[in-house]
């Protein structure tokens, strides 16, 4: 994966807030949640808030960054 991204908290996790997503991933909420819509991720709902399987999120960054000439960050 990138240096940019902290793949210390992905390690760590099984779960995570969509506020750490956006500080593991440097993106803001909109970015996450336009991913969403796409398919990218599905968030797992609990007490009102949502939860991404940190093994979902490392597969997607994984498919990213092995197809990074193929623009796949839209």
């Amino acid at each position: 994966m990138n240096e940019l991204i902290d793949r210390e908290t992905l390690e760590e996790k099984e779960y995570v807030t969509v506020t750490e997503l956006m500080d593991v991933l440097n993106v803001s909420e909109n970015t996450i949640y336009r991913w969403v819509r796409k398919g990218r991720f599905s968030p797992t709902k609990f007490r009102n808030k949502n939860y991404f399987q940190t093994s979902e999120v490392k597969k997607y960054l994984n498919n990213v960054f092995n197809n990074e000439s193929l623009g796949e960050y839209s």
